[in-house]
Order: structure tokens, then sequence, then C-alpha cells
């Protein structure tokens, strides 16, 4: 069963249980593809794959989603403690060797944590009127949850396929993410493999402490 976190006035945050991870992929994979490019047929391949992934991790891993007052999902994103064993999605897709990554940075690093599936439904948002004025709440809410794991420590980074259009919002948003690798096309849009360190993320985390609920 899922775990409330907190409510809002017209939306909350829960902590997602494995039995949630299957209805939580298909609206991964459904809100991308509707948001890029429209689609109303969503492969079923990917919906499997991304499941499997999130199945097979959900033990390191922390999965937050935000729910309407109907309790249907507008919003979900994922932090994952790698265990320098299970493959990483960044590695399958863009071959990168996280390990030898790791190494070629100029500080020792503390702990590597992958931050995914990424979503929000942008066609519920925008018909619901309280909604749609707390588009950038909503944004910096889940946000706020995957880096709350990798702030602590300087020394800690993250890595996460990225959508270009999202990478650019990170940079208004001060969260300035280096592209470690050559864009391509998936779930719908050009994505980006990118990383950053606790000590990056400082200034935004700081900035936005009322937006912590974890």
């Amino acid at each position: 069963m899922d775990k409330l976190l907190t409510k809002f006035n017209d939306y909350s945050l829960w902590l997602a249980d494995r039995t949630s991870l299957r209805e939580i992929s298909n609206f991964i994979i459904r809100t991308n593809y509707e948001f890029h490019m429209g689609a109303l047929i969503f492969p079923k391949d990917e919906i499997e794959d991304n499941y499997r992934h999130i199945y097979e991790n959900h033990e390191s891993s922390y999965f937050y989603i935000l729910k309407d007052n109907n309790g249907e999902y507008i919003g979900t994103i994922k932090s994952q403690k790698w265990d320098h064993q299970a493959p990483l999605p960044i590695e399958k897709m863009f071959d990168i060797d996280v390990k030898a990554f790791a190494a070629n940075l100029p500080f020792v690093t503390n702990e590597i944590w992958h931050i995914g599936c990424f979503a929000i439904d942008q066609k519920k948002i925008l018909s619901d009127e309280n909604l749609m004025h707390k588009r950038i709440s909503i944004l910096k809410t889940l946000l706020m949850c995957a880096l709350n794991h990798v702030y602590p420590n300087p020394r800690n980074i993250f890595l996460a396929e990225c959508d270009k259009k999202l990478h650019q919002t990170l940079r208004v948003l001060k969260i300035d993410c280096e592209v470690i690798g050559k864009s391509i096309f998936y779930l719908g849009s050009e994505t980006v493999p990118m990383f950053n360190t606790g000590k990056g993320i400082k200034k935004f985390f700081e900035s936005h402490r009322n937006y912590s609920y974890v």
C-alpha cells in the first residue's frame, strides 16, 4: 500500500509501494508519449521494460508519486541508490560505464544515485484550474523529493536521462547539470544523459526547502 507523506489542498504526495509499480509504469510511458508526440497508442515493450526495471530495483529506490484528490496520478519521480552492481538505464541507453565515469571525476564519490521515471500529466493539470496554478510547485516538489537523497553530501552524485527541454528548464531553476553523452530519441523526445553533484544542487536545494516533504 502506498504511504501518504503529506496532503495539500488539491493533491497529495505518496511513497509508492511495490504493488503500484505496474500502474505507475503505464502512467510514465503514457504521459511522456502523450506530451511529446500526442500519441494515444504506447509501446507495450517499453511499458514492460520500465516496469521490470523499477520492480527489480524497488528495494534500493524511493519512488514518489503525486495524486489528485480523486487518487489519480499527476506526477512521478524515482531516486535509486546504486549498489555498484545492478545495471542502470543510463548504461544501457548511452553506453556509459558508471564505475569508470565516477573514477574519472576529480574527487572521490560518496554515493551514486540514479534519478528517473519523471513524468507530469500536463493534460490533467491544464484541465484543472487549481492544479494549473500550481504547475511550478508540482515540479519543484518532485525535484526536491528526488534531490533530497543526493544533497546531504557534496560528494554524492546523481545520473539521469533527461528530456532536452526539461534539461533547459532545470538550468533556469539553477540546477545546472552537465551533459555527458550524445542525445538519443527516447519516450517520444530528444533525451540526454546528465549528471550533477550534491555540491552542484546546493543553491537550488537550500532555496527551496519549503518544497521538501520527505
